[in-house]
């Protein structure tokens, strides 16, 4: 009867000794999932932040090519409007003097109005780009969260498996 007892009792502690050696494979395989989980998070927040990035300065640049083109088109029509007022400067002066400062102030309006509309589009782009930056942010942080609390869980688990398996060995010995 002893022998059976010490047999039993051998097969037991081997049994929660690979056990053991078990449920620290799980634990090392979860971290490495963990890890990758991370990296891969990463990586997609870089991408998702280049991409942004790329974005930002592609409509920035457009802003400014729209920009240019509003001025130099405003440019064009006070140079014609110049023109014009300077032909006619020939047949009366005082209404040439009148038409082209009215010339050069519409010119100098549509200028500002240009200048200002360019200012409003680039302000639009970079809080598009800070929104968008914040919201890939908050992705990278919800990815960390995750994957902490998955950590936590295959850690959690594994000690109360091997409380368990601490306590059966107890009961057995």
């Amino acid at each position: 009867m002893k022998k059976l007892v010490l047999v039993v009792g051998l097969i037991l502690g081997l049994s929660a000794m690979a056990e053991d050696a078990s449920v620290a494979s799980k634990i090392e395989s979860a971290k490495k999932g963990v890890a990758n989980t991370l990296k891969k998070a990463e990586e997609k927040a870089g991408e998702i932040k280049n991409k942004v990035e790329e974005k930002v300065e592609n409509i920035k640049a457009d802003a400014k090519k729209d920009a240019t083109k509003d001025v130099e088109a405003a440019k064009a029509d006070a140079k014609k409007e110049v023109e014009k007022a300077e032909s006619k400067a020939d047949a009366a002066k005082a209404d040439a003097k009148k038409e082209v400062e009215k010339a050069k102030k519409e010119a100098d309006s549509k200028v500002e109005a240009a200048k200002k509309d360019a200012k409003k589009e680039v302000e639009k782009v970079e809080s598009k780009a800070d929104a968008a930056k914040a919201d890939a942010k908050k992705e990278v942080e919800k990815a960390k969260k995750e994957a902490d609390s998955k950590v936590e869980a295959a850690k959690k688990e594994a000690d109360s498996k091997v409380e368990a398996v601490k306590n059966d060995a107890k009961k057995w010995c």
